[in-house]
């Protein structure tokens, strides 16, 4: 499929689109009927379930169940009609459509292609097989990494959903490929799963029932960068923002080679 500009594309094309945001860009759990009812809606409403795309992202599919759960689906159609078309809007909706064609383009093109995966180094094979996910292991490395009596040049502070942890930055970067490891075994994590979700590997098996643990893993992610909050939202906004308060995460590719810059702790007290 050919990048092209929204109005250039036909009804058919942008119901393509969406069928491979719905089941590819997006980690939401539902049911066949709902799977069904999201199916109708896309053919019957390609534009304005685009609208919604666009102006939400990963959170798009949430915002259409909750609506067919709630029979407010022409309620949630209205509300994105009159966001994308008002003045402030405009310019970023605008932007933000064509970013989104371009992501979603690349996606459908390179999953209707054969890809060619590179055979990992020694090295990230040993790391892979070390990283195992484990309540044990995330305890481990979490443990780890907390800032304890000793005060190193940088630290890391990080707000999760039951705990804040304050990290030794050298650290963090210590234990990143490990992280790295582990993270990319949680099931659709280039998805951008729900906090709920972030229990399942991607073999479908549970690897920990303790969300402490959970939050845990979490919060080492956002430390390192290897994961993120959509919009970077944060810890205040969450319980306005997301379903329970629980938020969802992106994982973040571009960081993985970079290092995690933290700050001197002596300064917190300053901010204060």
């Amino acid at each position: 499929m050919e990048i092209k500009k929204y109005e250039e594309y036909t009804e058919e094309e942008l119901e393509a689109l969406l069928t491979h945001w719905l089941h590819h860009d997006v980690c939401e759990l539902y049911t066949e009927e709902e799977d069904s009812k999201l199916q109708q809606l896309i053919s019957k409403n390609p534009n304005q379930v685009f609208k919604i795309a666009v102006m939400s992202g990963t959170l798009g599919v949430s915002l259409l169940l909750r609506a067919i759960r709630e029979d407010k689906v022409q309620e949630l159609f209205d509300r994105s009609k009159i966001l994308s078309q008002s003045s402030k809007s405009q310019i970023k909706f605008n932007k933000e459509t064509q970013l989104f064609i371009h992501s979603a383009v690349n996606s459908f093109n390179r999953d209707k292609q054969e890809g060619i995966q590179q055979e990992p180094s020694v090295v990230e094979e040993k790391i892979q097989q070390e990283a195992t996910l484990t309540e044990q292991n995330v305890e481990k490395i979490f443990e780890d990494c907390l800032l304890k009596s000793d005060s190193p040049e940088e630290a890391t502070i990080v707000a999760g959903v039951m705990t804040t942890a304050f990290f030794r930055t050298d650290k963090l970067n210590e234990h990143k490929k490990e992280l790295i490891a582990m993270i990319d075994q949680l099931a659709k994590i280039n998805k951008g799963p729900h906090f709920t979700s972030l229990c399942f590997t991607e073999e479908g098996n549970i690897w920990t029932e303790n969300h402490k643990v959970i939050d845990e893993l979490m919060i080492l992610g956002l430390a390192t960068e290897i994961l993120q909050i959509p919009l970077d939202l944060p810890r205040a906004e969450w319980n306005a923002s997301f379903p329970d308060g629980l938020p969802f995460v992106i994982r973040n590719h571009k960081k993985d080679n970079e290092k995690v810059v933290g700050e001197n702790p002596n300064q917190w007290q300053k901010k204060k």
